[in-house]
This record gives structure tokens, sequence and C-alpha cells, in this order.
């Protein structure tokens, strides 16, 4: 069974945090590590965190060739040099359930392929992808 883990970036630091997203009494999203660690959604504890909702991505199940957790909203470059950001496919759920597009000088071009065999060099909320075209 494939771990189903979230990510975000906190709103106070801009660090990143992980664990399972939901919305707290007045609305705003933020990041538990449990679930239960949360007494009727009144986060106030310190492993809840108020999250940037934009920032937040969900596990793939896949690690990068150097054992490094693949998140929506990654960066990544595959064994072609070609580089891609990781976006969930509906469409291909039964097969890999994680496809990418790729970015290339001209701009994305959508791409049904799997994430096999890439490495991780960066994410969308960090990095600006006009810096992966200009050799980041």
């Amino acid at each position: 069974m494939r771990e189903i883990l979230f990510r975000g970036k906190r709103t106070d630091n801009g660090e990143w945090v992980y664990g399972v997203p939901i919305k707290d009494q007045q609305g705003e999203m933020v990041i538990v590590e449990s679930i239960f660690e949360c007494e009727e959604y009144d986060c106030r504890g310190a492993n809840c965190w108020y999250v940037d909702e934009k920032t937040i991505g969900q596990y793939t199940g896949l690690k990068d060739n150097n054992g490094n957790k693949i998140f929506e909203g990654d960066v990544v470059k595959d064994e072609f040099e070609e580089i891609g950001v990781v976006e969930f496919n509906t469409e291909d759920v039964a097969s890999c359930g994680c496809c990418y597009e790729f970015f290339t000088g001209t701009g994305f071009r959508a791409e049904n392929i799997c994430l096999h065999s890439c490495e991780i060099i960066g994410n969308i909320h960090d990095n600006k992808l006009e810096d992966f075209e200009n050799g980041c």
C-alpha cells in the first residue's frame, strides 16, 4: 500500500512540513503530523502548522534516484536530461498514478510518461521554471 503523505510551506517561515492537510475552525489550511492530534479541528499543538494552501502537494509513492520522496510540484530531470514538473494524472492512475509534463525552451508540452528513473532538481514553489531552462 502506498504511503499517504502531503507537504506544504509554512506561512510563518516558509519551511516545508509534512503530514495531513486539513482546515481549522477558521477555515485556514494547516498540516498536522496526525489527524488525531487535532481535537475537533482546533489545531494548537506543536505538530500543527499553518501552510500556504497553494503549495500543498501529495507524495506520489515514488522516490528519485537518490531515494528522495517525489511530491506533486517537484521538478525532475530524467535519464534523457529532460526536465519536467510532477503532476497527478487522473487518466493514467491505473498504470502509474503519476505522470509529468516536460519543460522545454519553447514551453510546456503534455506527456504521459511515468516517473521511473529521475532526479529531483527543485520544485515549482521554490524555483521559477525559467531558472531550469537556463541551467539552474
